[in-house]
This record gives C-alpha cells, structure tokens and sequence, in this order.
C-alpha cells in the first residue's frame, strides 16, 4: 500500500472499466498492490481452489487476472527494473510487455521480506456496540492520539472530536 492517498485529481489515472489495466484502490485512497514474497502463497491457495470461478462468478475476471499474475511470477519471477535478468531472454515480447504492465500495477517489488505478514481479522458486528463504536473512530477518523478520543465523556464527544459528527447531539440524527 502506498504511503500517501491519491489525490482526487490523479484518480482517474489508476481507474479503468478494463479489470486488467484498473489499479486497486481501497476507500481511503492508497493503491493497493501483491507483495511479490505474497505470490507462492497466493498460487497455492487458487491452486486449492479449483472450483473458485463457479463460487465467485461475478469475480471471473479478477480471478483470471489473479491466476494469470502467479502464472507468469512463478515462470519468470519479479522482472521490473531487472534488464539484465535472464528470465528476459526466455519472454516473448507479448509476455515481457503484459508481465511488466501487471507488476507495474498491482505487484510491489519494493518490499523485500521473506515473510508475508498475517493479518488477523477481529469478529467485530454492530451488535458488539461499544467494541464497533471504537473500531468505526480508529480506522475512519483523524486524531493526535487514542487518549484524546478516551478522554472524551461521551461517544458523541469522541466523535466530534475525530471530525466524524458535528453540531449537537440529536436523537434523530444519530
């Protein structure tokens, strides 16, 4: 993921109706991309998955994409910025131009650790209020620190603080 959020201006640069030449970019606005140390794991798991097209048909496409880009890693490995790679050699021009535009796009050859991070996924629902009010003020809004959003007396206070309400507390309105 990218440091910085893209610009408004700069959106339509990463968009596309075309799924294949269509960055990924999630709600905050950062670009996101395949760690490369991420693709044999990634292989695996669509290689487990036989019948994932007819599970996720409306994802035929980004499925396709996603099979097509462990393809071509695991018979060229990360190719971008390497000229001099032997794996060149053994690319058609079609194959060196479509592997170079896919990595160029949603694979980061920048990060170089061996181990793929894990992500843990809390079981956060709505009907949890305290725990999901919490969860909605860290990950939407904008804050100096935690305490300021725990000192606050009420959840209300806590949002307008984190810029997420404004005005008075109304019963309608919430």
């Amino acid at each position: 993921m990218n440091e910085n959020p893209l610009k408004f201006e700069k959106l339509n640069d990463y968009l596309h109706i075309d799924p294949w030449k269509c960055s990924w970019i999630n709600g905050l606005g950062h670009v996101i991309k395949l760690r490369a140390s991420a693709i044999p794991r990634l292989t695996k798991y669509l290689n487990s998955q036989v019948d994932i097209c007819s599970k996720f048909q409306t994802q035929a496409d980004m499925i396709q994409l996603l099979r097509s880009i462990c393809s071509l890693h695991s018979r060229f490995g990360v190719t971008l910025g390497r000229q001099e790679s032997n794996q060149l050699h053994t690319m058609s021009d079609v194959e060196q131009k479509q592997w170079a535009d896919l990595q160029h796009r949603f694979v980061d050859t920048s990060c170089q650790q061996k181990h793929v991070p894990l992500n843990v996924f809390s079981n956060l629902r709505p009907h949890a209020g305290v725990r999901f009010l919490w969860h909605v003020m860290l990950t939407l809004c904008s804050f100096r620190n935690e305490l300021d959003l725990l000192m606050s007396p009420t959840f209300w206070n806590a949002f307008k603080k984190a810029g997420l309400v404004e005005g008075v507390p109304n019963q309608n309105s919430v």
